[in-house]
Parts: C-alpha cells; structure tokens; sequence
C-alpha cells in the first residue's frame, strides 16, 4: 500500500487497529507512511519514543529496522550529512550479522537499510559504493523473491547512472523497473520511473518525448491522489515549458499545487526557486520579491540545509538580476559563500552558484575605450579569478561526475580562451564539451568551428553554425559574427565605441545612411543586445528628449572579440 501511494488508507488502517496488536512493524509503518505524507514532526516525535526503548546490543534488527526509518525521516527533512553520519556507523553492524541464516523478515530489515544507505551514499556522490550497496540489495530480494523492492531498487540504481551523465544505461534500468512495477500493479513506483524516463529525454533536449512521459506520470498520480507524485509531476512540466521559453505556462504548471497542498517546507523551497526564476524571466519583480519572501520565511524558520542553500542562491540570483536596484557586490558575495562550502548539501545549486560568479565577474571586466581594448592590470586579475573559479568547476564536476555542469564549464573555458586569443586551446575545450554531449545524446549549444579556423586561413572564419539553442538555459551564448560582420552594422559599432554615445540624426549624418536602413540596424543591434538606446532630457525644457544609442557590455565584449579576431587574421 506504501508503494502505490495509498497512505491516508495506511494511517487509517493503523489507527484502527488495538493497542495490543501494534508491534513494533506496525509502528515503524506508521511512521515511514507519515514521513511519505511529509508530517515530518510527528514522525520524528513518534520515532524518538521507539529509539530510547531499543538496545542496539539486544535487539540488533529491531535497531536496524528503526535506524533505516530514521535515515528516510532525516532524508525528507533535508538532513543529509546528519542521515549520512547515522548510516554509515550504523553500517559496521552488517559486518557483525551471518546473512546465510536470516528468515525472509529479517533479510528484509537488511535490504531496506541498504537502500535508503545507498541513498544517502548517492546524495555523497559516492557512486561505486551507492552502486555496490544497491547490487547486494537486489541479490537479497532475489533470494526472498520480493519483486516490489528488486523493482524500486532497480530504479534507484537508475538514478544513481542519472546522477553520472550515463544515461543511456539509467534508461534502460527505469525502463525494467517500470516493466516490473506494471506486472504488479504498482502505481506509486510507475509514476516514481516515468518521472525519470522523461526527465533523461529533457535533459537530451528531445522535449515532446520528456513531455509524454512526464503527463503519462502526472495521470497516475492524479488517479492516486499522491501528494509528493503531484508535486514532482508539475515541477518537471514546469521545467520543460521553462525551457521552452513558455514563462507563462511554466508558472501556471508551478502554481498548480498551493504550498498548503505541497505541505513539505523542503518542495516549497524548491518551487518557490523556480517561481522567482520564471517571474524574473517575465520581469515581474514585484513577484519574484513576494516568491522570494515566502522562501526567506522558510528558511528562517526551518534550520534544513537545503532549505538554507536553495534561499542563499534564490536571493544571490534575485540581486544579481534586478534591473533598478541591482546590489551585484552582495550577489557575488552570497554566491561566494555557496561555493566555500565545505559540505554542499545539493550539488546542483553549487554549480549553479559557481556559473553565476563567474557571469558575475565577467561583467566587472570594463571595456577600454581605446582602440587598443587592452585589458589593464585590475582587469587581468578578474579574468585571472574567472579561471581560477572555472577550473575549480571543471574539477568538482568530474570529480562528482556532473556531467551535464562539466559541459557548461568548459564552454566558458572556451569563451575565456577565445577571447583571449588562445584559439587552440578553445578548441580543445569545445571538443570536450561536443564529445560528452555525444556520449550523453544532448542536443548542446556548441559551434561547430572546423579545427583548421583555430590554425590557419584556410577556411571561412566565420561558417559558424550554432547548434539548438535550447539545449542548456544556462549556457553562455555566443552570438552569430555575422551579425557584426555587415558594413552598415559595423560601422554603427565602430562610431559608438569611438564616441561613446550618439544621437539618431548625427549616425544619420556620419554614416550616411537614410533613416530607415540606420532605423533597421540599429533595431537588430538593439535585438541582440548590442547597443541601447535612451531618451536625454536637454538643456531648454521645452526642446523634446532626444534618442541616444550606445554600446551595452555585451555589445563591447562581442565587438572587441570581433575586432582582435579581424586582427589576428589580418
């Protein structure tokens, strides 16, 4: 019943049951199934009482059965170095235990202890011991014949292969234990591994076939009722129109459980990252503020570390991306913070956090105003700390195989080596990331630069083709050259830079272009992000603001990239 979500019907179940007949088995399940409910503080409470009354010396499977309930409690709670600590002591018990002489009850106290230690091994990024925890796991459910565990740890080992970037094998183990979980009938756990069919299609960019899968989970549980089915269900369906550029629909996917229905503080916090995100992303600030409150209230009241590193990041990226009121020294501090960590609780938004300190500093790099676009000494140091940040990236994503974040990173190596000139080692950070996301099936935003462009003249420098753009949101674009390389937008690009500012009549007049071809350059400079334009008010009030354009950052950085290139092959 706890496997197909039926858990109200448990809670009842239990409560109508005799003082008497309650064994400790019984108890434990009321507990797991409250903890599954997320009445995290209860469970807790109950479970207190269970562990004063258990020796660890005289009841060794009775305080095995308790500690592995205990690790799900500290699991939901978001306690993970905490659950971790708990499990791995009480670990060096198995070795004390003959297994060949277990009866089928106690094998099982054995293998629900191994999956939930794997879990938390997992959440470690210890991934071999995860693995060979989950193969003894399976072996024992063999040996009991017990098809509802050899299923969900068959699942869980998918994760695990998830976690490493190996997806085609993380497929095929959700695709049997999907198998198994419909042979018998549970529907809990055929949600649970659609939900991960169709998140290993989103992250390979193939997002119809993610779509199918994630609605096909969102069916049953909807026909379940399961709160936590629901929740993960509309997040991922929230994601995926996120990627697709939908905010609207993406908020309305988030927004489809109230936060009294979520219940869990841990999945508020969650959402109500994503929430501020996608609300930003509209430019609704007053939003992403009223998101953002609500996720400070939580973590002000719930000491969860994850809880606490989901708000620092949220906040950071909040600060970061106000257009009026931008306090990008205090974003770049928090997000400083984060990656000091010694002990992150989520990987995810560690790296997060590193990509953004490093977008973070890359716009403190100011643009000289000479011809040269010399970098001076303070500028040098920045971009110094950049690499200095990226290659620490570079090391915890292999480190903790992170796949898809190592991908990111080198395509920042990349751009920070070709704005450097150091073409042959871009390439070698643009042929790492291509050839793991051809090992992955990811659809990723790479150039496709033939290898001689970096070496010699030979070929056109700029036959760029620029691959899905959709694959990774946070991915640092590259915008096209040849939006530069056209006469009359080059000309406006140089005459800003040289000038610093300028109004519409005087390009006119430099540049000698009519109105409407400067009017349509000037558009498409503003679309890529280019130049801008502002209204200034003069001196007489009664003469009308008049339009000036200048260069953005982006626009500086792009055309001293075009102008060293143009150099260098000069």
């Amino acid at each position: 019943m706890i496997l197909n979500g039926h858990l109200d019907k448990i809670i009842s179940y239990i409560e109508d049951l005799d003082k008497e007949e309650i064994t400790l088995e019984i108890k434990l399940t009321k507990i797991k199934t409250l903890t599954y409910l997320k009445k995290l503080k209860i469970a807790e409470s109950l479970l207190n009482l269970l562990i004063s009354d258990i020796s660890m010396d005289k009841h060794i499977f009775d305080y095995l059965n308790v500690i592995h309930v205990l690790g799900w409690l500290r699991y939901y709670q978001g306690e993970y170095s905490e659950g971790y600590q708990l499990l791995n002591r009480t670990s060096q018990l198995l070795s004390t235990i003959d297994l060949h002489i277990l009866d089928d009850y106690k094998l099982g106290i054995i293998i629900d202890f191994l999956i939930v230690y794997g879990k938390f091994n997992q959440l470690q990024g210890n991934y071999e011991e995860t693995t060979k925890l989950y193969n003894k796991a399976i072996d024992y459910s063999s040996k009991i014949k017990d098809s509802n565990r050899i299923q969900f740890i068959i699942g869980l080992t998918g994760t695990t292969m998830f976690r490493q970037g190996i997806y085609d094998q993380a497929l095929e183990k959700y695709n049997s234990a999907y198998l198994i979980a419909c042979e018998i009938n549970n529907l809990r756990c055929q949600r649970m591994w659609l939900n991960g069919i169709g998140t290993i299609y989103f992250q390979r960019g193939n997002i119809s076939e993610a779509m199918i899968f994630q609605e096909k989970a969102l069916e049953i549980a909807l026909s379940i009722n399961e709160q936590c089915g629901l929740f993960n269900c509309y997040l991922n369906l929230g994601d995926i129109y996120f990627r697709q550029g939908n905010m609207k629909k993406a908020i309305e996917s988030y927004t489809t459980l109230s936060f009294d229905q979520i219940k869990n503080e841990d999945s508020i916090a969650v959402m109500c990252n994503r929430l501020v995100i996608a609300t930003i992303n509209l430019s609704d600030f007053s939003q992403a503020k009223h998101y953002l409150n609500t996720l400070e209230e939580i973590s002000t009241n719930n000491n969860s570390a994850k809880i606490q590193q989901i708000y620092s990041y949220t906040h950071a990226f909040y600060l970061k991306t106000q257009p009026k009121y931008v306090d990008k020294a205090r974003a770049e501090f928090i997000f400083r913070e984060i990656v000091s960590s010694d002990n992150p609780v989520d990987y995810q938004y560690l790296t997060l956090s590193y990509l953004q300190l490093i977008e973070l500093l890359l716009l403190q790099l100011n643009i000289s105003e000479n011809s040269s676009y010399q970098l001076d000494q303070s500028e040098k140091e920045i971009l110094n700390d950049i690499k200095q940040i990226s290659n620490r990236l570079l090391e915890i994503s292999a480190e903790k195989k992170l796949n898809l974040y190592k991908i990111e990173v080198l395509i920042v190596l990349y751009h920070i080596s070709l704005s450097e000139l150091n073409f042959n080692v871009a390439y070698n950070y643009l042929q790492q990331a291509k050839d793991l996301s051809s090992i992955l099936g990811i659809k990723q935003t790479i150039l496709e630069i033939p290898k001689n462009n970096m070496e010699n003249n030979e070929s056109d420098l700029f036959s760029v083709k620029v691959i899905d753009k959709m694959a990774l949101p946070y991915s640092f674009q590259t915008s096209i050259n040849k939006i530069i390389h056209s006469l009359p937008r080059l000309s406006i690009l140089i005459y800003l830079s040289n000038n610093g500012s300028s109004s519409f009549s005087t390009l006119q007049t430099e540049l000698n272009l009519s109105p409407g071809n400067l009017n349509r350059h000037c558009d498409k400079l503003i679309d890529v992000g280019f130049i801008e334009k502002n209204k200034e008010d003069q001196t007489n009030s009664k003469t009308k603001p008049i339009t000036m354009f200048q260069l953005t950052y982006k626009g500086k950085i792009e055309f001293r990239k075009y102008s060293e290139i143009i150099k260098h092959y000069l």
